[in-house]
């Protein structure tokens, strides 16, 4: 059994094996995975001579986070493209660590890609490509169905259970000629995250 302490040690090994197939992804998001690692290898897994730990043995974190992790991004990359990005924030009901080695170094990428322009900021945790406006020279969201499916792609990849309004419905059906100012779907379960796109947003129904 791996121990917390020898955690770093052996995880170190996997990410030079990670960095070397990952060598020809973004330079930003291989600065992302290096400083986030630099992080972990500093502060290794929390034990139970920890004050906020005292309580909670990560002993099984230790054997199996990273594994879980490295299996569930070879698939998010398999499916998304090789600079895909997935940020394990660790099991909220067993142990908060990859968030709290993780998260910040994470958003502070996000912020820049959005300071950058290659992102747009659409929610908490949301975020679109961006691409420069060919009129204003200013980044703009880069989305074929516009803000409404982008929006509606974000419920899906967030696991949210949708389906269009009665009013949309009776527009594509040529039995109305009213267009709502804003998207709007009907949502099942609760999701109250707001999204919006400059003057635009989500409108949810219930």
């Amino acid at each position: 059994m791996i121990t917390a302490t020898q955690a770093p040690e052996k995880y170190l090994e996997i990410f030079d094996q990670l960095s070397n197939r990952a060598a020809t992804q973004p330079r930003w998001l291989q600065s992302l995975r290096q400083d986030a690692f630099a992080r972990f290898s500093e502060t290794g897994f929390p034990t139970t001579h920890d004050e906020d730990w005292r309580f909670t043995n990560v002993a099984a974190v230790a054997n199996t986070a990273f594994e879980l992790a490295g299996e569930r991004l070879a698939g998010v990359q398999r499916a998304h493209g090789p600079s895909a990005v997935a940020a394990y924030l660790g099991n909220p009901n067993v142990h908060h660590f990859g968030h709290i080695a993780y998260l910040p170094t994470l958003l502070r990428a996000l912020r820049k890609l959005v300071d950058d322009g290659r992102l747009v900021r659409l929610g908490y945790g949301v975020y679109g490509r961006a691409t420069v406006s060919s009129l204003s020279g200013k980044p703009m969201l880069y989305s074929r169905d516009g803000f409404a499916g982008v929006a509606r792609q974000a419920l899906d990849k967030l696991g949210v259970k949708w389906e269009p309004t009665e009013a949309e419905r009776a527009y594509n059906e040529g039995r109305s000629t009213q267009v709502p100012v804003n998207p709007v779907v009907r949502v099942k379960g609760r999701f109250s995250r707001h999204l919006r796109y400059r003057n635009a947003e989500l409108v949810l129904e219930r």
